[in-house]
């Protein structure tokens, strides 16, 4: 190794098919997922309501088993959810509580129906206006 920098363009060459790549495996997930997803989402809505904040440990716990799908399915839900106004995604991270995620940082989500009785009907509702 001489420690020589890479060239700036090479690194942001890398930084936009890292993000790309990104991309393509959340689209798979999505497309791959079906009945699991909605599961998730009845889980991600079920803790949103009930909590200020949520994590994929909490949507883990609600659901009541360890994965049984691709371990990034539930990160592909919980951008589902964002998109359908449930949570938002935040800057803080929590460790992960979860043995088999090694104490890995989770995301914190958010909840925007913390209190409030929206159904995922009126969510899926509103989001299908539009359209």
């Amino acid at each position: 190794m001489t420690g020589e920098q890479l060239p700036l363009d090479w690194a942001r060459e890398d930084k936009r098919a890292g993000a790309q790549a990104r991309d393509a495996s959340i689209a798979q997930v999505e497309r791959g997922s079906g009945e699991w997803q909605i599961e998730a989402l009845v889980a991600i809505r079920a803790v949103a309501a009930a909590q200020t904040e949520v994590t994929t440990d909490d949507v883990w716990r609600t659901l009541g088993r360890d994965p049984d799908v691709e371990g990034r399915a539930m990160g592909a839900a919980m951008r589902a959810a964002a998109k359908l106004g449930l949570v938002e995604r935040t800057d803080r991270t929590v460790k992960s509580l979860r043995v088999a995620c090694h104490r890995r940082d989770l995301r914190v989500w958010r909840s925007r129906i913390h209190g409030g009785g929206r159904t995922l009907v009126d969510v899926f509702a509103n989001d299908t206006e539009g359209t």
